[in-house]
């Protein structure tokens, strides 16, 4: 999946997002981690911890997905 594609379209929106491991993940893409021009991973809510990370913004209840983990991503 490209990254500029994740950051046009889907970054910030509920998604369901599949690894490459086939494990599927939904929640909020919240923040690109880059390296110079290359995006190397994704800050992400599920949908089980959004609301308290909203109140919080503890960064427990977020988790990185690396970049080339991702198998694809599709809009809930």
């Amino acid at each position: 999946m490209d990254a500029y594609d994740i950051s046009k379209n889907y970054f910030n929106k509920r998604i369901k997002i599949t690894l490459n491991n086939n494990v599927i993940k939904y929640g909020v893409i919240i923040k690109q981690n880059r390296e110079g021009n290359t995006t190397i991973s994704w800050k992400f809510v599920s949908n089980n911890n959004a609301n308290e990370y909203q109140k919080t913004g503890d960064d427990k209840l977020t988790e990185i997905i690396l970049q080339n983990d991702i198998q694809e991503i599709e809009h809930q």
